[in-house]
């Protein structure tokens, strides 16, 4: 039987044959499923939209994927379900407009879950404690509402810098989300779908991989990339790149002068030192948060050794799951996450897991 391949399952069956075995061939899924995998879905379907047209309002589509997308093949509102798992760092209450303010204070009193005085902040951080142990579902469901809609503004901030940091960059797109098809003779396909290829505004042709990731990139990642190192071969494009979006928002904090709109950021007088019509504005400042996502671009010509060294993992790979040579790789179990499929490795509990 012949094996088609991704750059995913590739990488599930280095961190662990078993793992492997029971995701791919026993079908065996979680099913809660981590917040950044739908996240990372609404952003690339923007990106990719923006990408192909510039006039298109990329916070639309965002909107759209983010409120919609499919659970254990279900088409699921994701705001407030409960099949949903986010990290306590999902929530950021700086970036929290008043519109959002006024919509989850409105949810906290529909759950009921307000107390005099109480700031939607407030009944979050008590649904943060509280959210395993509470009997009340409304608790997780207040917490996941708080935690959907803070991303919500993290997506549009990586939108806004998407559109002013890389959109400008693009001097040609060739081509996004092309299909690639590597067959290895016997019948097996690697299959892959690069996010962009593009000729930038050095001149070059790139294959980019777009990202979200809470921390930097190594600065050496694109030539470590199994995944660009495909698609290079592929392509037959030497150079490849990561565009990164950071998920840690930097907060810029700016001095506004609340008469003329002067930025006093720099200064460090206490009142506008503007000129306006001849004589200083002496108005006062008032200071404004303004975050800002930061995306990280990486770019590097993929080594020739490492092509072949990627090529031949690969091979030893595919051959290994034909002779199905599954072995536990226990010392991933906690690397960098706990697997999800711990418990039936080690237990043989079903818990939090489903065949699909």
């Amino acid at each position: 039987m012949s094996n088609t391949l991704s750059y995913t399952k590739l990488r599930t069956y280095d961190e662990c044959g078993y793992k492997y075995y029971l995701q791919y061939k026993e079908r065996i899924r979680e099913i809660v499923k981590g917040s950044a995998l739908f996240f990372g879905t609404a952003i690339d379907k923007a990106t990719e939209a923006c990408v192909k047209d510039k006039s298109i309002n990329e916070f639309e589509v965002f909107d759209n994927v983010w409120s919609y997308q499919s659970i254990n093949s279900s088409r699921t509102y994701l705001p407030e379900c409960d099949l949903v798992r986010y990290s306590a760092s999902d929530f950021d209450s700086d970036l929290l407009t008043t519109d959002d303010t006024r919509f989850l204070t409105a949810k906290a009193e529909e759950y009921k879950l307000t107390w005099d005085g109480c700031t939607p902040v407030e009944v979050y951080n008590y649904c943060l404690q509280e959210k395993k142990a509470s009997e009340n579902p409304l608790v997780l469901k207040y917490y996941n509402l708080c935690s959907w809609v803070s991303l919500r503004r993290k997506g549009h901030l990586m939108l806004k810098a998407h559109r002013e940091h890389i959109i400008p960059r693009h001097i040609k797109v060739l081509y996004t989300q092309k299909k690639i098809a590597l067959d290895n003779g016997a019948g097996d396909t690697l299959v892959g779908y690069p996010d962009l290829i593009c000729e930038w505004d050095d001149g070059r042709t790139i294959i980019f991989d777009y990202k979200t990731s809470s921390v930097p990139y190594k600065v050496d990642a694109v030539k470590e990339s199994m995944q660009l190192t495909l698609y290079s071969h592929a392509e037959s494009i030497p150079t490849c790149g990561y565009i990164v979006f950071l998920k840690k928002i930097k907060k810029n904090r700016k001095k506004i002068c609340s008469s003329c709109g002067f930025n006093g950021s720099v200064t460090r007088h206490k009142t506008c030192v503007n000129e306006v019509e001849g004589k200083r504005c002496n108005g006062a400042y008032t200071e404004t948060l303004y975050p800002e996502c930061e995306i990280q671009v990486i770019i590097d010509d993929i080594p020739p050794d490492n092509e072949t060294k990627v090529l031949d993992n690969i091979e030893t790979t595919n051959q290994k799951i034909h002779n199905e040579v599954f072995e536990k790789n226990l010392n991933s179990c906690y690397s960098p996450f706990p697997c999800p499929f711990i418990g039936l490795c080690h237990k043989g509990s079903m818990k939090g897991l489903e065949k699909g």
